[in-house]
């Protein structure tokens, strides 16, 4: 099961529109779970995985380049959510 959640608007910074919906996550066939940034800026992205039998979650931060996609380790969670995702700082 893949939640989404974008916990931030759009917002303006230094003049610059943050999408806050750039990083999505994407199941393919063969149930790989996918991060992909669809924004031709980096974005730093923090998921949470959920598991079910023990009542706990993790979370981990990633740093996507632009148009970069990357395959998520299930590491036994029974979901996975994007809880944030910012622009890279320049």
């Amino acid at each position: 099961l893949i939640k989404k959640n974008y916990q931030s608007n759009s917002q303006v910074q230094n003049n610059q529109t943050l999408h806050s919906d750039c990083v999505k996550l994407k199941r393919s066939q063969n149930g790989t779970v996918f991060l992909i940034n669809s924004c031709k800026f980096c974005k730093g992205v923090a998921i949470e995985r959920k598991f079910s039998r023990v009542q706990r979650s993790s979370q981990q931060f990633f740093k996507l380049q632009s148009l970069q996609k990357i395959s998520l380790n299930p590491k036994g969670a029974s979901s996975v959510r994007i809880i944030a995702q910012v622009n890279c700082k320049t």
